[in-house]
């Protein structure tokens, strides 16, 4: 049944007038390379598409996000949308995941000790070309690891899952599965001191009136489930969501179990920036189905704050980092997570050797494209 359903909620886009108006080519019968402007990416061409933050706001975005090529690229989602939106191979329009990428994955948790390896990040999942979907993973791959070995390994397992999605081999990243109470204290170091919110770094004290529309959400979601104890706002720089509101609620269960929720503010989706994002909206909510099969992680919730949309989750989570794996291991996360791309894409492309050499030479590209742009940066501080 649940197959059913999402088969149906996925055909919605292919079955609409607009698509095959966009769908120039097949994204495996793309044989040019992508077509980009003339220009090179630039600090004004990010900030453009970037227009609910305030020059302050950006300014420290974008100081924040010259760590690395690898932040670079991570923290202007919307710019990469509004970049390939030039080109005239757009492809198939179907539902996208917005910004998958290898730091996008980690264990969710459902309750107990039920940890499942997931991609974790809604915030910008949409209808869009889904081949630059594909290729926005396989580009943040290129910049996150040396080995053209194990990259042409998960490109090829990607290929091959689109026609093959049902079976996802999870049995390394299940073997590695997080204990609750280990994260329970891990979170209590870090981020309390009793039954207080700890402040410091990113997490500052917030107003009374943030404190007040916060609670006036947080109790009408989950009035009969917890009290709140403290609330403090987080004021994060980097990465995609730099410059959005974020606060943390401490809030005590009915069982007298502390948990620490997060309230992240959203704004419009990063796969929205494009021509495509005129014929048809999409709610975030509809694609819990297709991202998790429907099964929700404990807490989760997208709710508004005098009408600005925020998504509610429980700081209870745990990841993967690559660079503490060894090749062997590294192949087996980044194969889970292609797997898990591909059940989403699956809906929309079919894998071939075209396909798989326009994501292997456009990738390289896009990776030569941001690392350009991220050296002309850090090259006028």
């Amino acid at each position: 049944m649940r197959k059913l359903m999402l088969s149906v909620l996925a055909s919605c886009f292919l079955a609409m007038p607009w698509n095959s108006a966009l769908a120039v080519d097949q994204p495996s019968q793309v044989k040019a390379a992508l077509f980009l402007p003339t220009s090179k990416l630039n600090k004004e061409h990010f900030q453009i598409s970037y227009p609910h933050l305030s020059e302050e706001a950006f300014e420290g975005k974008w100081n924040a996000s010259l760590e690395s090529p690898l932040l670079f690229f991570r923290s202007y989602v919307n710019t990469w949308y509004s970049d390939l939106s030039a080109s005239k191979n757009l492809g198939v329009i179907g539902p996208c995941l917005g910004d998958p990428h290898p730091e996008n994955f980690g264990y969710l948790w459902y309750g107990n000790e039920d940890f499942r390896y997931r991609y974790n990040d809604l915030d910008d999942v949409g209808a869009c070309p889904v081949a630059f979907d594909a290729l926005r993973y396989f580009t943040a791959l290129r910049l996150s690891i040396d080995s053209n070995e194990i990259f042409e390994s998960v490109l090829n397992h990607y290929i091959d899952s689109l026609t093959s999605s049902e079976n996802i081999d999870e049995e390394y990243v299940n073997s590695e599965k997080p204990r609750l109470q280990k994260l329970r204290d891990k979170l209590a170091k870090k981020n309390l001191e009793g039954q207080k919110i700890k402040l410091g770094g990113e997490v500052v004290k917030a107003s009374e009136q943030e404190k007040a529309r916060v609670e006036k959400t947080f109790l009408r979601e989950f009035w009969a489930e917890f009290s709140i104890l403290d609330i403090a706002k987080v004021e994060v720089k980097d990465g995609g969501s730099g410059g959005l509101e974020r606060f943390y609620v401490l809030a005590k269960s009915n069982q007298a179990q502390l948990e620490l929720i997060e309230f992240k503010a959203l704004t419009r989706p990063a796969s929205s920036y494009g021509i495509w994002a005129t014929n048809f909206a999409y709610p975030r909510e509809d694609y819990l189905d297709l991202a998790w099969q429907g099964d929700v992680p404990l807490y989760f919730r997208f709710a508004k704050i005098n009408r600005q949309d925020f998504l509610i989750r429980s700081r209870i989570k745990s990841d993967l980092k690559l660079n503490d794996l060894n090749d062997e291991e590294k192949l087996a996360v980044l194969k889970t997570q292609v797997s898990l791309i591909a059940k989403v894409h699956s809906f929309s492309l079919q894998g071939d050797n075209v396909f798989a050499n326009w994501l292997n030479q456009s990738s390289e590209v896009m990776a030569q494209r941001y690392k350009e742009a991220y050296e002309a940066a850090k090259s006028v501080l």
